[in-house]
């Protein structure tokens, strides 16, 4: 578990993630070379406790691991108020988005218990919301279908199907 003061400082937080990671992950399915990177950031041993090290670190892992690799990072609301994890989320999302040029989690899972709106607001610095698909958006459409509507969909789904689940009566619509 994290407390405040691992999130102080950019070496504090690789230090404590690093820590976090080595207890979670059994040795024998972690790569040496990661698990002794990891081991000297934990120890505070590493001369360099950087996030740019430690992404290093973390996608040379991803890139030669056998089976695909998620990160889910619970309490992430109660974490954005410190700048240190919201470069760390920065750098996640900056991997993510080069993911075909740098081996980087498959996915990201962040949980918690508000609104990821407000989170996603400090990452990119929009304040306004793009997609109406987006789990954090609210949007207003209206949802109500038509006769004509559902009609047409059930001819569709039917003629490419052909389940006879709609029968005759989908004829007959």
């Amino acid at each position: 578990m994290f407390s405040a003061e691992d999130f102080r400082e950019e070496g504090d937080f690789i230090q404590r993630f690093s820590a976090e990671i080595l207890d979670a992950v059994n040795p024998q399915r972690m790569p040496k070379d990661t698990r002794a990177c990891l081991e000297g950031m934990a120890e505070g041993t590493a001369g360099n406790r950087k996030l740019a090290v430690l992404f290093r670190c973390l996608s040379r892992w991803c890139g030669i691991s056998p089976k695909k690799l998620v990160l889910l990072i619970d309490e992430v609301d109660s974490a954005s108020n410190y700048p240190v994890f919201l470069d760390f989320l920065s750098q996640l999302r900056g991997y993510y988005l080069a993911r075909d040029k740098k081996a980087t989690f498959q996915s990201v899972i962040l949980a918690g218990v508000y609104d990821i709106k407000n989170l996603k607001n400090r990452l990119t610095g929009e304040h306004k919301m793009n997609s109406p698909w987006n789990i954090a958006a609210d949007f207003d459409i209206d949802m109500r279908l038509s006769e004509p509507g559902i009609s047409g969909m059930l001819k569709s789904y039917e003629t490419d199907y052909h389940t006879g689940i709609a029968g005759n009566r989908c004829a007959a619509l």
